[in-house]
């Protein structure tokens, strides 16, 4: 009788617990939760960030059809990217890999990281031009701030050669 009261007990608790907690995840103010697709969905950051920065209209359309257009190229990267790197793993992973085929593989993902590298260089001269000159200081700035915020990424620990004979 005992046990069963101890395992009522502890299912309860556990059910409270899972109901409390769930509330700290809720927006407070009818906002999204910063991060979240529904904060994306509503504008987030940017609709903010266009706020302090005072963007006209046509600035705010324009910076999103930008934004659309680098973000279905940075797709378009990715999935050949993806592509890329599974041909490179499935030819390793023979037993004799072709050396030359592996070399064109790697050949081709040297060329979409360039290109990434590339399209995001040219996403920022574009904003560039969007932006009046105080705009885009001001937008660098923000940026700058947003990515101290940010936890530090982690690193591997250093290699250490093991000890002894």
């Amino acid at each position: 009788m005992c046990r069963r009261m101890n395992i009522a007990f502890y299912v309860c608790a556990l059910l409270a617990s899972g109901m409390f907690s769930g509330a700290a995840y809720l927006p407070s103010d009818g906002e999204a939760p910063p991060g979240t697709a529904a904060e994306r969905k509503a504008g987030g950051p940017f609709r903010e960030m266009a706020k302090e920065l005072n963007l006209s209209v046509e600035q705010i359309r324009r910076i999103e059809d930008n934004r659309r257009q680098h973000m279905e190229q940075g797709r378009r990267l990715m999935v050949d990217m993806m592509k890329n790197r599974d041909d490179l793993r499935r030819e390793l992973a023979g037993i004799e890999p072709d050396m030359e085929k592996v070399m064109r593989i790697q050949q081709r993902i040297k060329s979409l990281l360039s290109e990434k590298e590339d399209s995001r260089l040219q996403g920022i001269m574009d904003l560039k031009k969007i932006l009046t000159p105080e705009q885009f200081t001001a937008f660098n700035r923000k940026i700058e701030e947003q990515m101290r915020r940010r936890p530090p990424l982690r690193k591997m620990p250093p290699f250490e050669a093991p000890s002894g004979p």
